[in-house]
């Protein structure tokens, strides 16, 4: 399948769901004593677009998902 089928079945079946930190895809961690630590962010075409800060992983990765699944059924046409 092309490019894009792949992106999609990978998302579909939440393969790839944590980085090597153990974090969620798209997460990030301050570690500088903040109340929200955790950032979203996602990747497209070679730049960041950063969707915002977030007490928990959890939050964030939610966060940084429905922003790659809109994405993604933008793509698609859906």
């Amino acid at each position: 399948g092309s490019n894009q089928d792949n992106v999609a079945d990978m998302a579909a079946k939440w393969r790839g769901r944590k980085s090597s930190k153990g974090l969620p895809f798209g997460v990030g961690m301050d570690n500088r004593g903040r109340p929200r630590p955790f950032t979203a962010q996602v990747y497209k075409n070679g730049k960041t677009t950063y969707l915002g800060a977030f007490a928990t992983a959890e939050e964030a990765g939610a966060v940084a998902h429905a922003n790659k699944i809109a994405a993604l059924r933008k793509e698609l046409g859906e």
